[in-house]
């Protein structure tokens, strides 16, 4: 499967499963939320295959969103899902998981304070989705 092709059954797979994500009974402003962060995945999702940074797990594609639109995802989330402590190897702060977009657990991870003590404000958002069956043809 060559790059474009991957690039537009990904994109038309993100495009498919969020669609039917939102419920016609919720108020109008979750569903404004629920919007906000399909066009943020999705962005993010562009700027992975641009960069080739897109990993291939079965039927799972895997990939991380950085920057501005993982702040604005994982602020977005805020009232929806709750946050849990962790420690890495990285540092410690919050991490918010939340699904609706794929089979696995997507998280967003919020480090506050460096492995060396240093503080820090760091936001990522490791996200999964399942498109179905994918071949190499």
């Amino acid at each position: 499967m060559n790059r474009t092709n991957f690039h537009l059954l990904v994109t038309c797979g993100v495009a498919c499963l969020l669609s039917g994500a939102s419920d016609s009974g919720v108020a109008q402003s979750k569903v404004a939320t629920k919007s906000k962060i399909q066009e943020l995945i999705a962005d993010c999702l562009n700027k992975a295959i641009s960069n080739g940074d897109i990993e291939r797990s079965g039927n799972n594609v895997e990939f991380t969103c950085g920057s501005s639109s993982a702040r604005e995802i994982y602020d977005l989330l805020d009232d929806k899902v709750t946050d849990f402590k962790f420690s890495s190897n990285l540092g410690t702060g919050t991490s918010r998981a939340f699904s609706g977009v794929s089979s696995g657990t997507n998280q967003c991870y919020r480090i506050t304070r460096r492995s060396d003590g240093s503080s820090a404000d760091i936001i990522q958002c490791s996200l999964n989705i399942y498109l179905g069956i994918l071949s190499e043809n």
